[in-house]
């Protein structure tokens, strides 16, 4: 087994002991997400500690990228909170690029991971491991978590034998932050409750709507109060939802729609073809607004398919429930456990016909 961290994941997957195997062809096959018991269960039959084990999987993260301008490939794994075995889930993340767009609209690996842990419901990260530096603009965004000053960083050594593990602090000194706002909320922070928010046009009773309205109520965004969500739904009838990350250095925000399309791209196989066929986003108006960048964004990734815009604002009334989000976060999160994805419903068994 090689411990090059840049063998390409064939490589992995070839020299893998064989009570690993399984392991990694559920990687391979499904979502970019290892929970705690494979984490457990990869760590043992590899050997590894879990630092190296989040390292030797880097090239597993880095097959789900699309780096359609650059062509630079960059993969990153994030461990969650340890469960009672003292393990925790690591989830995947990619760099995403929108070809004809501008360089902006760029979601990179490390906020693609960061969004996969908080879509997942993760309370807080406890380590992140990128196949390459993580630049100033990633670094800025890493700050805005909850702890994300103390959060360790795992990088290859440039001989690729080992890794480098140091805090983001090291590599941010002096940084701008939420308190520089003089704010306190932080992104992934536990203790931030669901808005109460209420749309004021759409149709509530829309599975897809009610997705969007629910990331929104989840979403972050202290500095404009501009709270967004968005919700696609692909082909096969499964619905990505996202949510609007915003950033005290404003640039490193993450929108809406590129939190779903980076949940869309971590959450199914790379090569399976489930197109999206619908999207909605759900945003509070403020003097920020997503609408028009979203509709480019959209046009890139998916041509063709429509935005459907449904502006919200936070509920004044404590009893209401028909178009309230406190509704429209239970029934979403029962559906979806993790990372805002909702099955498509079973088809209904057809009657018997009679004898």
């Amino acid at each position: 087994m090689s411990d090059n961290p840049w063998h390409p994941w064939q490589q992995r997957l070839a020299d893998a002991p064989a009570a690993a195997r399984p392991h990694f062809e559920a990687l391979l096959h499904g979502a970019g997400r290892l929970g705690a018991a494979g984490v457990r269960a990869l760590a043992q039959a590899l050997e590894l500690p879990l630092h190296r084990l989040m390292m030797h999987l880097l090239p597993f993260a880095q097959r789900l990228a699309v780096p359609a301008i650059s062509d630079f490939y960059v993969g990153a794994v994030a461990s969650g909170e340890p469960g009672p075995d003292g393990w925790p889930a690591l989830y995947f993340g990619a760099n995403v690029e929108f070809r004809g767009q501008a360089l902006g609209f760029v979601v990179h690996a490390e906020q693609s991971a960061v969004n996969h842990a908080w879509l997942c419901g993760e309370p807080r990260l406890h380590a992140l491991a990128v196949s390459a530096a993580p630049c100033g603009y990633c670094r800025q965004f890493l700050f805005e978590l909850a702890g994300g000053a103390d959060l360790p960083i795992l990088l290859p050594e440039k001989n690729l034998e080992g890794l480098v593990a140091r805090t983001l602090g090291s590599y941010l000194p002096h940084a701008f932050g939420p308190a520089d706002l003089g704010k306190t909320a932080r992104l992934m922070a536990p203790s931030q409750p669901p808005l109460r928010l209420e749309l004021a046009s759409g149709d509530p009773d829309d599975p897809l709507v009610r997705a969007a309205l629910q990331a929104a109520a989840l979403s972050h965004a202290p500095y404009s109060g501009g709270h967004a969500g968005c919700a696609l739904q692909t082909q096969r009838g499964r619905i990505h939802a996202g949510r609007y990350a915003e950033n005290a250095a404003y640039n490193p925000s993450l929108p809406a729609l590129a939190s779903a399309i980076a949940n869309q791209r971590v959450s199914q196989p790379p090569d399976e073809h489930d197109p999206i066929t619908r999207a909605v986003l759900v945003e509070v108006a403020s003097s920020a607004g997503q609408r028009s960048a979203s509709r480019a964004m959209l046009d890139s990734w998916a041509p063709g398919v429509e935005l459907v815009y449904c502006p919200a604002h936070r509920s004044t009334d404590p009893g209401h429930r028909g178009r309230s989000a406190r509704s429209a976060v239970a029934s979403a999160m029962a559906a979806a456990p993790c990372c805002g994805i909702i099955a498509p419903p079973p088809s209904p068994t057809p009657p018997e016909p009679p004898p």
